[in-house]
């Protein structure tokens, strides 16, 4: 998904600060909405860099336990340019465990080769 980066003085910014600022709000709205409401616990949050293929995403990875299950999940932002970026791309992935059972597969290996094999142009 493209996430336009509407106010013009945050299209000044570093992507890491950009990046900062996205994540934070997304972690206060999974807080706001669903954890003072009761409907799950939001654990295991971390924010980082991380880079494939080359390009530097910033990540949030993050587990959502609702007592039907977990789910594992990681946003991944990637800015075009190394500074005054008017958009950036947000990709999102997640899996799914039910209570009381295993993940039989996971296909974070494969999100992570879409990443990597990633393009960004203008």
């Amino acid at each position: 998904m493209v996430v336009p980066i509407l106010d013009e003085s945050r299209q000044s910014w570093a992507p890491a600060e950009v990046a900062d600022d996205y994540r934070a709000i997304e972690e206060r709205m999974m807080i706001e909405q669903g954890v003072e409401r009761g409907l799950y616990e939001l654990r295991d949050l971390t924010k980082g860099e991380r880079v494939f293929g080359g390009k530097t995403f910033y990540t949030m990875d993050y587990v959502i336990d609702d007592r039907k299950g977990l789910q594992r999940a990681s946003l991944c932002l990637l800015f075009p340019r190394p500074e005054g970026n008017e958009h950036f791309i947000l990709l999102h992935y997640s899996e799914t465990i039910p209570a009381l059972s295993m993940l039989l597969k996971s296909y974070r290996r494969e999100f992570e080769a879409v990443l990597a094999s990633l393009t960004v142009t203008e």
